[in-house]
């Protein structure tokens, strides 16, 4: 809620009643505890995207949407600052005929990232060159051309995630250096 002009506050109030079918409460009641503390530091875009504007997106991938959409800005500034603000990268790659792509690159980047199963090399360059194919023939402007093909090379050049960590707070990509 809104507690006056930039400044909201926030009040979470929960009646928490275990699942029917669970056995063992710590485990619900683990879970619950890990995702209330995690919730102080979501990021508020990626809030934003998951609870407002794109509940079909989720927490995650919002997350890795506002992670990508912050690391673009100071590399893709240097090309034209104006054009590659961070307020127009956010409303490019967030635009209604664009979010299906950007939630494709962030399923990519879950699987690329995977503990149980990530993705090889080989099946991340197919995977992204059908992505970008499809970047080709359905996005009609360029900038969000541009900026969703910079997404996935963003991918290609992650070293590290924490996103599947379960005690996480924050959610840091830590890029190659090439």
């Amino acid at each position: 809620m809104e507690d006056g002009p930039g400044r909201r506050v926030g009040l979470i109030r929960c009646l928490v009643r275990p699942p029917e079918d669970c056995a063992d409460l710590s485990d619900a009641f683990e879970q619950l505890e890990r995702n209330i503390k995690r919730i102080k530091w979501l990021d508020p875009f990626a809030t934003d995207l998951a609870l407002e504007r794109y509940p079909w997106l989720g927490t995650r991938r919002a997350e890795i949407v506002a992670a990508l959409g912050s690391l673009m800005h100071p590399i893709m500034t240097k090309r034209d600052s104006v054009t590659y603000s961070k307020a127009n990268i956010v409303s490019s790659i967030t635009h209604e005929r664009c979010i299906a792509h950007t939630a494709a690159i962030a399923e990519l980047f879950m699987d690329r990232f995977d503990p149980e199963a990530p993705l090889s090399d080989e099946a991340l360059e197919e995977k992204a060159a059908r992505l970008r194919a499809e970047i080709e023939r359905g996005v009609e402007e360029m900038t969000a051309s541009i900026l969703l093909n910079k997404m996935i090379d963003i991918i290609f050049h992650t070293k590290k995630t924490n996103l599947f960590m379960k005690n996480r707070c924050v959610y840091p990509l830590r890029p190659r250096i090439v």
